[in-house]
């Protein structure tokens, strides 16, 4: 299925960030010292209310593998308008991780980093209304939310599209359009995308297909 459990990529959100942040990861030797040191160093801070520390603690407490501390202070983080935090539990709510699975509650910390423009939450909001898991099924919604995640060239959305063109679901039924965003997917290494492209074919005019090329 094109949307697999939501995101069964998980969000390898918390894995990137430690690269992109600036700050020392908890195994990392630079100068924050020990991972104890560091996780009592960061809890100081974000005590205090500081949402990045607060989300930078729970993730030096998921590598640290206490999931369930990770969850609470994500869940502070997220509640002080912290967006990546918001993001990051709302992935956690729909795959389990370190605390049971609430679609609905996973719908409503999504919806922040979406509203933000955060490519992957979008997608899973688009998902959610595509399975109706959390919220009311709606495939015009799932379109939409759909359309801002695929152009921002995130390639599970861009899939989404061209299988919501591809059968008409919240959007006219329309092969070329389907066929133009199968192919962006699979250019930008969906697997599905590229195994989707000749059964697109199949089912096309060579005008269609034409079309779609002139397109691209």
């Amino acid at each position: 299925m094109w949307c697999q459990s939501l995101v069964i990529m998980r969000y390898t959100l918390s894995r990137l960030l430690f690269v992109i942040l600036p700050f020392c990861t908890v195994n990392l030797a630079c100068g924050a010292g020990e991972p104890e040191q560091h996780i009592k160093d960061l809890t100081e801070l974000a005590e205090k209310g500081d949402g990045p520390s607060q989300f930078k603690l729970a993730l030096a407490h998921e590598e640290a593998g206490n999931l369930q501390l990770a969850v609470v202070w994500l869940r502070k983080a997220a509640e002080r308008g912290y967006v990546q935090a918001a993001a990051e539990l709302g992935v956690k709510l729909i795959m389990g991780g370190g605390v049971p699975i609430d679609e609905k509650q996973a719908v409503k910390w999504l919806r922040m980093p979406a509203e933000h423009g955060d490519a992957p939450a979008q997608y899973n909001l688009a998902s959610s209304y595509v399975s109706g898991r959390g919220v009311s099924k709606n495939l015009e919604k799932a379109a939409q939310w759909g359309r801002v995640s695929a152009e921002q060239h995130y390639p599970d959305a861009e899939y989404m599209m061209g299988v919501l063109y591809g059968r008409g679901d919240g959007v006219p039924q329309d092969y070329v359009k389907s066929f133009e965003w199968v192919s962006m997917a699979a250019a930008h290494g969906h697997v599905q995308a590229k195994q989707s492209i000749e059964t697109l074919k199949d089912v096309m005019t060579p005008a269609q297909i034409a079309r779609a090329g002139e397109a691209r």
